[in-house]
């Protein structure tokens, strides 16, 4: 789903680099999970592309993640604007989903700009 996202942006917009990362994994709560970064010549098509790639992710792309508190109770959540495909099946997951698209470390959306600066 992430790369068809990305085909939409190249074909909706004139980007440069389009990058998408969704982190999995243990998320301390003050970083992001999810990091898009979109180079362009005007500001204004990045802008809108990157607003598109966010909505996108959340409506098309199963996100499920589980928070911990911190009095020990967790609890699993899914991502609200997700609309399931007409072939999913009617049992909502109990976990994470199987497939991983990308396992983005913390320091992707740094290296992301770094080699943005470099093109």
């Amino acid at each position: 789903e992430i790369r068809k996202i990305i085909a939409t942006i190249r074909g909706r917009w004139t980007v440069r680099h389009v990058a998408v990362a969704h982190r999995i994994g243990v998320v301390p709560s003050a970083q992001a999970s999810v990091e898009i970064a979109i180079s362009s010549t005007h500001r204004a098509e990045a802008l809108m592309a990157v607003q598109f790639a966010i909505d996108e992710l959340k409506r098309t792309v199963p996100i499920w993640k589980k928070e911990v508190y911190r009095e020990g109770a967790a609890q699993w959540k899914e991502n609200k604007e997700w609309v399931p495909p007409a072939n999913y099946g009617p049992q909502a997951p109990t976990g994470p989903p199987s497939e991983i698209v990308a396992l983005a470390p913390p320091n992707t959306l740094e290296d992301v700009l770094e080699e943005l600066q470099r093109s």
